[in-house]
């Protein structure tokens, strides 16, 4: 059995060649890092404790909010983070309902301007990212 072998290549014929099952790996991986470069960091938070963020604006009509928490001094506890559209009382999405640690992401739509609320006790890292650029 071979295993290692070129990338893909296209015959004269303009049909996909594959050497092994690398090549296709080599594909994924190649499509992979072209949607990663589609994202760009808007905020970041790193902190502790229940807050509200300032507000932030998103350009693009899909944007994500990722996030990672870990245990607090005291233990585990809640950790919820919630997306507000600027001028609404109430969120407009939970992108997180966790205990303990964890991590996570979720992906709203939308362009405009933004701000979420956190509530925890637990050390955490947030990032919200827009699409493009």
């Amino acid at each position: 059995m071979r295993v290692l072998s070129s990338p893909p290549s296209v015959t004269a014929e303009g049909k996909l060649q594959w050497g092994s099952v690398l090549g296709l790996l080599f594909l994924l991986a190649t499509a992979c890092a072209a949607s990663a470069e589609e994202w760009y960091t808007v905020e970041r938070w790193v902190g502790r404790g229940p807050r509200e963020t300032w507000s932030f604006h998103i350009p693009s009509e899909e944007w994500r909010v990722s996030w990672k928490t870990r245990w607090g001094e005291y233990g585990p506890g809640p950790f919820r983070v919630y997306v507000y559209r600027s001028g609404v009382a109430h969120p407009i999405s939970v992108v997180a309902v966790r205990f303990g640690e964890d991590s996570g992401e979720g992906l709203l739509h939308g362009a405009g301007h933004y701000h979420l609320g956190i509530e925890t006790a637990q050390p955490y890292e947030i990032s919200v990212q827009a699409e493009g650029e």
